[in-house]
């Protein structure tokens, strides 16, 4: 990819990262293939190719703390599971100029296509419902400090 590429990704997420209006609330779902910024992710490079991605499956309540998972589409083409996230709806225009420098398209794939987590556990839908017996990833352990001024 040459750097003018580059640059006019960079250019493009910073006008996407100024747009705080699209917040997606609890139990707040994106229509199949809307393209969401994700909040940041610990440890991750916060850039177009990373942070940005169309949803292709959402499974409810699977994730860590019983967070929904979100299957989302990178522009590199490659599918991400996030949990326990917060998402920022695109908006239409900037969408639309994002999309240009996706690798895939949501057209070319389907809310009937089967979806895998770490080849297991395949899923066809967009929304998926929590079942009895469906995996759910691990929750870590946390600890909280509460300090008060005297």
């Amino acid at each position: 990819m040459d750097n003018n590429t580059n640059d006019a990704k960079a250019l493009l997420f910073a006008e996407i990262r100024q747009d705080t209006e699209g917040f997606l609330g609890f139990q707040e779902y994106p229509e199949f293939g809307k393209l969401v910024r994700t909040g940041l992710i610990q440890g991750q490079p916060y850039d177009f190719d990373h942070a940005l991605g169309y949803v292709v499956q959402i499974r409810k309540k699977r994730g860590q703390f019983c967070s929904d998972q979100y299957l989302i589409r990178n522009a590199t083409g490659t599918l991400a599971t996030h949990e326990n996230q917060s998402f920022y709806l695109v908006d239409d225009e900037l969408a639309e100029q994002a999309m240009s420098h996706f690798a895939m398209k949501p057209n070319q794939e389907g809310e009937d296509t089967e979806y895998t987590i770490g080849n297991d556990h395949g899923e066809v839908g967009y929304i998926i419902e929590s079942k009895d017996g469906d995996p759910k990833s691990p929750s870590p352990a946390f600890a909280i400090t509460i300090t008060t001024a005297k």
